[in-house]
């Protein structure tokens, strides 16, 4: 096992995990809306 993962990979990983979680959250409002939408049958996106 190597224990030097050089800096920048440490750092694109984090930057990829971070982005896929922005990614789930923004999917997840979305989703969210879409719902109330229909729920209110009458069209607010707040």
């Amino acid at each position: 096992m190597e224990k030097t993962v050089s800096r920048r990979e440490i750092v694109n990983r984090r930057q990829k995990f971070n982005s896929r979680n922005k990614l789930d959250i923004i999917h997840t409002i979305f989703h969210l809306r879409i719902i109330s939408c229909k729920n209110k049958k009458e069209g607010e996106i707040f």
